[in-house]
């Protein structure tokens, strides 16, 4: 089963879609909104002009007349639009003939008028008479609750608003619902069926790939893994290889050290570290398994021997250069043993770093060299003469 959780793509995806549809929503809104405004602010100055000029007729005549029943029902007239909460008409000495006011109403958008434009703007309406060269006009003031006028604007503004969001929205969801089926659940089920995959044992085990899926992002990770997989199955597969050989190298080379006599060492000159094999413990009369370092086996070294090795020591170290030496030694049954030690050396920054080599048990081959030294000496102190002939007679 897919695992989900908050941190999963889908979730992501879909935090995304929202984030993605609220910003276009807002950002073609505003843009909408922005034209709706310019275009309600032209049609709404174009009503207000028309209004001011019927209502300025009228209030000519009740100036003209000194009607002030007329000039009421010029400013009740005004006062019956909704956004109109204050008008006043003055006669041509400035005398109020009429007055009618209302408290504008409580509006959760009077900020943003007042932000937009004036809140409560005034519109003066000069009057004239029938002798305007002698008299002077009369006055029609209103004013306008512009917040009230925008009513109409807030409401489509509003609508507008709340139908793309809705609109980009579903699109989100259809999105997020489209991303799930054709994303994240391939993801999880190749999450899940690579973490099914043993690394040590990658042995037929390889990814599916669906028809759907095969030439997309997803069929190219799905083939990616399933080359790396056979990559890894191939260095096992050679790993195990190397260690067999390596295991066979290492059991003849223990039967050659064996069969040979050979043990062989290596020592870290900077850290002082000694490494030997089981053989050389063997040629020392030592259990596997001993710890040596470099004393235990200067020591063991025959003392008539001592100066010569540490010349050819030094000699190799100065020169940096192989040593070859035969000498006595001492094993840890107090025998007499002979040994050939060969060995190198590396230097860095003309310091000695490491010398490695090897020790052979020439015991043997010594006893053999001094019987027939004995065995010489032998024949060339006996006074009878000696004569061999083989089979060809000679």
């Amino acid at each position: 089963m897919a695992e989900r959780s908050r941190h999963s793509l889908s979730l992501k995806l879909i935090k995304i879609s929202l984030v993605l549809a609220l910003t276009i929503s807002f950002i073609l809104s505003a843009v909408q909104v922005a034209f709706d405004y310019i275009e309600h602010m032209e049609e709404q100055a174009l009503v207000t002009q028309n209004i001011l000029q019927g209502a300025k007729r009228t209030a000519n005549r009740a100036v003209a007349t000194n009607d002030i029943e007329l000039a009421r029902e010029t400013i009740l007239g005004l006062i019956e639009y909704p956004y109109v909460t204050r008008a006043v008409i003055f006669d041509t000495e400035g005398r109020q003939l009429v007055q009618q006011q209302r408290p504008p109403s409580p509006s959760y958008s009077r900020m943003i008028t007042q932000a937009l434009s004036t809140a409560f703007p005034e519109y003066i309406v000069p009057l004239t008479t029938d002798n305007p060269d002698t008299a002077p006009p009369g006055l029609l003031i209103v004013e306008i609750d512009q917040d009230a006028a925008m009513g109409d604007f807030y409401h489509h503004a509003m609508l507008l608003f709340l139908g793309d969001f809705i609109a980009l929205l579903m699109l989100s969801t259809l999105l997020s619902a489209a991303f799930s089926r054709h994303v994240t659940r391939p993801l999880v089920l190749i999450t899940n069926k690579i973490r099914g995959i043993d690394p040590r044992a990658p042995e037929q085990q390889r990814l599916e790939i669906t028809r759907e899926h095969r030439r997309d992002e997803l069929g190219q990770l799905a083939t990616s893994f399933n080359t790396f997989i056979q990559a890894v199955e191939d260095l096992i597969n050679e790993r195990e290889h190397n260690e067999i050989t390596l295991r066979r190298n290492e059991e003849l080379l223990i039967k050659t050290s064996k069969l040979a006599k050979v043990g062989g060492w290596d020592y870290d000159i900077e850290t002082g570290e000694l490494m030997w094999s089981q053989e050389l413990c063997k040629i020392l009369g030592l259990a596997n398994g001993s710890v040596l370092d470099l004393n235990d086996i200067y020591d063991r070294i025959d003392p008539d021997y001592k100066q010569r090795v540490e010349k050819a020591l030094a000699r190799s170290i100065r020169n940096n250069i192989p040593f070859d030496i035969r000498f006595g030694m001492i094993s840890a049954d107090n025998k007499q043993i002979w040994v050939r030690a060969i060995g190198i050396g590396a230097m860095h920054r003309g310091k000695p770093i490491w010398r490695s080599g090897m020790l052979q048990d020439n015991t043997e081959h010594r006893r053999s060299e001094q019987a027939l030294m004995l065995q010489d000496f032998a024949l060339n102190q006996s006074p009878d003469a000696i004569l061999t002939i083989n089979a060809q007679g000679e």
